[in-house]
């Protein structure tokens, strides 16, 4: 009988009502002074929104409040759900304002305090570090992490197939980050189209494909890319060079599954590529 290591059992996980308690305290104690007035915003409702005005990621929206009615009638803000029983928080509800809450700091932060600063900065900064600590944990113990990617944080689910780190290629980096994004977990379109940027990556090293990893592989992929419904049309039986039906009759969810399967079969061709492309240095071994 196999041991298994304790060390792989998930954190247990939060209270979703107490966390937000928690995260609610902490920004309440985080103050900021705003340059233009030289007020100090001493509410953290009023705060998170100060930051919120002028970070790019609020698309025009002057508050938290107006941006979460948008994405969804239902979702209120962090302090709100303080007010409302655990089971009666959505996930996607306390995801979305946990994703807020981090790019507005992340953003303040590498803007060089260019319209406003820390009252009392050791302070705060001591809070901040606080309140993202907790939030990892809650993310951890809900299966998610969150991740650096083009100029905000993501929260992307914990179990990515791949190490993106050793990633050079920062567009590819980006676009896998988005890809495991918990808001496209059952976004076709957006998996699709993620899928097709790789593909056009891949596509042009065929030839190093078959070569380094063999022609089974090769043609692997080029089946993937052509028959799942990417590059061509599958699912509608007036193109009938590409119809296929088996891929026509398939469901949302098992699209979504197929798409989650090989999206990590090419990146995993991607990175073996990049593993072995100076394989032959000096004649390769003998």
């Amino acid at each position: 009988m196999s041991y298994t290591t304790i060390f792989k059992v998930k954190p247990k996980k939060e209270n979703k009502n107490r966390f937000c308690k928690r995260i609610s305290n902490l920004l309440e104690d985080i103050e900021v002074v705003d340059i233009y007035s030289e007020n100090i915003i001493l509410n953290g409702k009023q705060m998170l929104d100060f930051l919120f005005r002028h970070v790019a990621f609020n698309i025009g929206y002057t508050d938290i409040d107006d941006l979460l009615k948008e994405a969804n009638n239902n979702y209120g803000n962090i302090f709100a759900l303080c007010r409302q029983a655990d089971e009666d928080i959505w996930d996607n509800e306390l995801l979305s304002n946990i994703e807020i809450i981090v790019n507005c700091f992340y953003s303040f932060e590498n803007n060089e305090y260019g319209y406003g600063y820390y009252y009392k900065k050791e302070k705060a900064l001591k809070n901040i570090e606080l309140l993202f600590n907790a939030i990892r944990a809650f993310l951890l113990s809900n299966g998610y992490k969150l991740v650096e990617g083009e100029n905000r944080l993501s929260i992307v689910e914990n179990e990515i197939a791949i190490d993106i780190e050793d990633i050079e290629d920062e567009k590819i980096k980006s676009e896998i980050i988005s890809f495991y994004d918990y808001k496209n977990a059952n976004d076709i379109e957006e998996k699709k189209k993620i899928m097709l940027i790789l593909i056009g990556k891949l596509e042009s090293r065929k030839n190093d494909i078959e070569k380094l990893l063999g022609s089974k592989i090769a043609d692997m992929f080029s089946n993937y890319a052509n028959n799942l419904n990417l590059r061509h049309n599958n699912i509608s039986e007036s193109y009938k060079k590409y119809y296929n039906k088996a891929v026509a009759d398939l469901s949302e969810e098992e699209i979504v599954k197929w798409y989650d399967y090989v999206f990590a079969f090419m990146i995993n061709i991607y990175l073996s590529l990049d593993k072995v492309k100076n394989i032959n240095v000096n004649g390769g071994f003998k």
